[in-house]
């Protein structure tokens, strides 16, 4: 008989250790070319299994698999899937003889914790989702099991991650897949206890004697398609703050339009709180010095202005006074004639007071990341209605569907691109240079279910929404 995990053996990473960690769907579109593959003769005979991954998603789908297990006669001998508009997580066994559905509060761009144990002997199946355990009770009468269908996963048939299988073959679906990541995956031969779920989801260190059967790092999983493996930390994993990002704009604007600009969008005008931050934040940005000056060298607007009574530099947002400062000598203290703070680019990391009305760069700074909604489109469109945006590689605003869709900036023009449809898109009619997709605006777009080249019932507008707390 299977014996269960137990503790004695090796401990969880520390905080600081590197975790292994993989991304599915890195490229433009999405694809059934996107997935890790155990192969055949995945698994042997179970009547105990335990899955423990943690997972961040990037965009959601109609399923999304964590674990899809399938032999000749039956493609969901052993399924694990999200499924986010039921808000439901599936739990698919032993040709038909388990189907379960526990309810789960699916986040996006935020490490999350799953564990699945499932105990076939004793007929239990304990669900964790970040705080939340749940034990059910399999039902399973024994008029529904016979020896040709035993209450057991059976050996031999093909596992795979990131995909759905429909069939040993694969039929992979582009709307069952995984888009986003998976740290510290791993698929035992046991079942853990629900004590160990929960301390396991926490990155505590609970022990467990044997190995796993299938890893990230044990070399059972192939890696097929647009899949990218990197490391994280478990200190990443479940740490419980929000790292803020920033975004960059290259188009200048005096103070207070920078900071009304941020606030807009729900953030505010960056304010380096320490000389790491201050360095990071003018390294990633200095290239674009000649597109930011009109007038001496300034960069980016900082969250600072001058107190009008004390002359002492304070928080916009705050008020408070600054923890941590490095302007040139000559603007230590505030003056009458300058009131506002830029970086400048002359001199690294340094800042410089001056006029509020000069125009330069904008740097906005996100605590949480916001929502938006897509307002105007007919009833049948296959655009998202739901986007948000968040850190990206150049610091540029992108907006992602929460689905497939994007709108970015292309050619100094606005456009709306899908993942999942390839002749799906858009694009912003506006008269206006250098205006953004936010508020009221005309879009045309081409190959929706509205109808090819529609201008979207006169007007659309992207709106930005209060996050949930």
């Amino acid at each position: 008989m299977t014996q269960s995990p137990t503790q004695g053996g090796p401990q969880p990473p520390p905080a600081s250790e590197d975790v292994p960690q993989v991304q599915f769907q890195t490229g433009t579109t999405a694809t059934t070319d996107s997935l890790l593959d155990a192969g055949k003769d995945a698994l042997p005979r179970l009547t105990q299994v335990t899955l423990l991954t943690h997972v961040r998603h990037h965009r959601t789908n109609s399923h999304i698999p964590l674990l899809s297990y399938a032999i000749e006669e039956e493609s969901d001998e052993l399924v694990i899937e999200l499924v986010p508009k039921k808000r439901d997580i599936h739990v698919l066994c032993c040709r038909g003889l388990v189907a379960v559905s526990v309810r789960f509060a699916m986040k996006m761009y935020e490490w999350q914790h799953v564990g699945v144990s499932m105990n076939l002997i004793s007929k239990v199946l304990l669900v964790q989702y970040d705080n939340q355990s749940t034990e059910v009770h399999l039902n399973v009468s024994i008029d529904q099991v016979s020896p040709d269908n035993l209450l057991e996963v059976k050996a031999g048939g093909r596992l795979v991650v990131g995909q759905k299988l429909s069939s040993i073959q694969g039929d992979f679906s582009r709307l069952e897949t995984l888009e986003g990541d998976l740290a510290d995956y791993r698929i035992y031969d046991g079942a853990l206890s629900g004590e160990q779920l929960k301390e396991w989801s926490k990155c505590r260190a609970t022990s467990i004697t044997q190995p796993p059967l299938i890893s990230l790092v044990n070399g059972r999983l192939e890696k097929v398609g647009n899949v990218r493996f990197t490391n994280t930390t478990a200190g990443i994993l479940c740490g419980r703050s929000f790292n803020r990002f920033n975004i960059f704009f290259t188009e200048k604007m005096n103070f207070h339009g920078g900071l009304s600009w941020c606030k807009k969008l729900k953030g505010n005008l960056v304010v380096p709180k320490n000389q790491f931050d201050n360095e990071r934040e003018w390294a990633s940005v200095a290239q674009y010095k000649d597109q930011c000056s009109e007038s001496w060298t300034y960069l980016y607007w900082l969250g600072i202005e001058a107190d009008p009574q004390t002359f002492e530099w304070r928080g916009v947002t705050d008020n408070q006074s600054l923890s941590y400062t490095n302007f040139l000598p000559v603007y230590q203290k505030a003056s009458k004639q300058y009131e506002c703070v830029a970086a400048v680019s002359h001199n690294k990391y340094k800042w410089a007071a001056c006029h509020c009305e000069i125009e330069t760069c904008v740097m906005c700074t996100f605590a949480f990341i916001p929502r938006l909604k897509l307002r105007g489109l007919c009833r049948f469109t296959l655009l998202d209605v739901d986007f948000s945006f968040r850190r990206n590689s150049n610091q540029s605003l992108v907006f992602d569907g929460m689905s497939h869709v994007q709108i970015l900036k292309t050619n100094d023009t606005w456009a709306m691109r899908s993942r999942l449809y390839e002749d799906l898109w858009g694009e912003m009619i506006d008269a206006r240079p250098g205006a953004f997709p936010l508020g009221v605006h005309v879009w045309k777009i081409y190959n929706d279910k509205c109808g090819d080249d529609q201008v979207m019932a006169g007007e659309s507008s992207l709106a930005v929404l209060e996050a949930n707390s």
